[in-house]
């Protein structure tokens, strides 16, 4: 019995191994670059989550304060 459950984690360990191993060797080759375009899968699964994260009823909402120079310079100053 004992042996038995040996052999289950041994053979568990291997495949969880070759596994990562795989997606390592996989990362490596590709590497990570933000210039690279991304999938096709990658993009809708990006742009879901974008649009999921934020709720509906914000996408209506008005901007309380106007569009003016005055506005924009005290805004900037938050940013300094």
């Amino acid at each position: 019995m004992k042996q038995k459950i040996v052999n289950v984690w041994a053979a568990l360990s291997f495949i969880g191994f070759v596994t990562v191993a795989i997606i390592g060797l996989v990362m490596w080759s590709h590497s990570f670059n933000s210039r690279a375009k991304p999938s096709e899968l990658e993009a809708s699964v990006a742009m879901k989550a974008h649009d999921s994260s934020i709720p509906d009823r914000y996408e209506t909402v008005k901007n309380p304060l106007a569009n003016s120079g005055i506005n924009l310079v005290e805004a900037g100053g938050h940013y300094e």
